[in-house]
């Protein structure tokens, strides 16, 4: 009986297991070349976890802002979302399987976030990921783009005549509504962050209350004949926002930012790494809505 390889599930996360089954009638130590890693297994063993050689595979950033169309799709795998692996065992390829890296499982035929509600400006880029199994498309008033099976991302850049309240829609084919995401115009430009959200993509809000700015000045200083001398002067800024009065629900969705891998701050066309420094989440109760505060500064390297 020749090599066989059992591929994982679709899309399955490498923040967990990912098991590539192998049945083989050879009585010698197997030789497994992942992603470039040569890997030998003892005669018995038939499970091999890939998740570790992947995971640095993946480069989740924000869009580029300069696309121009109010739809246009990117590829998950282009984007990289998605990563496709595959193994060899015996100088047997197998086929190729997506991979996500993910603290959550998408579901089929929906936008992967859990933020239904958004808000923006004209101008400004939104994405939405979608995970389709069959071919679908994504519809704002006339304007449509066809979504290929599998995972895909649509920049949406916001009109400079949308309306204040509008939704966009995924829907199949025959224009069956599969999902859908509801916008609100922003009055006040605040401040736009992004982050990786729990589906491995990348979600954007506006935190319209700038509460403050503080500078922490740090020296160090040598003691020399004309007296205290600074040797090194390093400046800290942070700075916090705030969001609008929000449903409980929108709040909850908004914490992930504070756990998620990778934050950035949008600042016109430019994107800016930044650490979140809140050590609490902070939600104010305001007549049953919820806000939320961040403080943060720029990446560090």
């Amino acid at each position: 009986m020749a090599t066989t390889i059992t591929l994982p599930a679709p899309y399955s996360s490498v923040k967990e297991s990912v098991i590539f089954e192998i049945d083989r009638d050879i009585d010698a130590v197997a030789e497994v070349m992942i992603n470039g890693y040569l890997k030998q297994m003892p005669k018995n063993a038939y499970k091999v976890n890939v998740a570790q050689y992947f995971r640095d595979d993946f480069t989740i950033a924000p869009l580029d802002a300069e696309s121009e169309p109010t739809l246009q799709v990117w590829d998950g795998v282009g984007l990289g979302r998605v990563v496709n692996a595959l193994i060899t065992v015996d100088s047997v390829l197998s086929e190729e399987v997506p991979l996500l890296c993910a603290d959550k499982q998408p579901a089929p035929n929906r936008f992967m976030s859990d933020l239904r509600r958004r808000n923006a400006m004209p101008g400004q880029i939104d994405e939405l990921p979608v995970y389709a199994t069959t071919p679908a498309v994504v519809v704002y008033g006339s304007v449509q783009v066809s979504v290929p099976a599998g995972i895909s991302c649509v920049g949406f850049r916001i009109p400079t005549d949308a309306p204040p309240r509008f939704a966009v829609d995924m829907r199949s084919p025959d224009g069956e509504v599969q999902d859908r995401i509801e916008y609100e115009i922003e009055e006040n430009n605040g401040v736009r962050i992004a982050w990786i959200n729990a589906y491995g993509q990348i979600d954007y809000w506006n935190f319209a209350v700038r509460r403050k700015s503080s500078t922490k000045i740090t020296k160090e200083k040598i003691y020399t004949e004309a007296g205290y001398t600074a040797t090194s002067i390093q400046a800290d800024t942070t700075k916090s926002v705030t969001s609008c009065p929000l449903p409980e629900t929108q709040a909850n969705v908004l914490s992930q930012i504070f756990v998620s891998e990778s934050v950035w701050c949008i600042v016109g066309d430019r994107v800016c790494p930044i650490d979140i420094t809140s050590e609490s989440i902070t939600t104010y109760d305001v007549e049953k809505l919820s806000s939320v505060q961040i403080e943060y500064r720029n990446k560090i390297r």
